[in-house]
């Protein structure tokens, strides 16, 4: 059955000798499917941060002061400075899960 998970522990040299090789045709197509969609969303994010970087520096060259309002199009943009400051928080335990490609 494609669904069950059949676990067969084979040494892998390069990674770990206690790795396991875990025989599932539908983790592999869903960890496929996460791979094609991780690789569109960094082109659209690298395309999404040379548009802004380019439209910041556009505005940067106004000049506004803090907390100015201006419209452009339909676009409304407003200039807010933060001081910087120190920042303490606690964090709550939580799981890591770490998917990565063999070659």
């Amino acid at each position: 059955m494609a669904a069950e998970a059949h676990r067969t522990p084979e040494p892998d040299d390069q990674d770990g000798l206690f790795d396991q090789v875990i025989e599932n045709d539908l983790l592999v197509q869903a960890l496929e499917n996460r791979e094609a969609a991780k690789t569109r969303k960094r082109a659209a994010a690298s395309k999404f941060q040379d548009a802004h970087d380019s439209a910041k520096g556009m505005i940067d060259t106004l000049d506004l002061d803090d907390e100015t309002v201006v419209r452009c199009g339909r676009f409304r943009i407003k200039l807010s400075k933060t001081a910087a400051r120190s920042v303490a928080f606690e964090t709550s335990g939580s799981k890591r899960l770490t998917i990565s490609l063999l070659d």
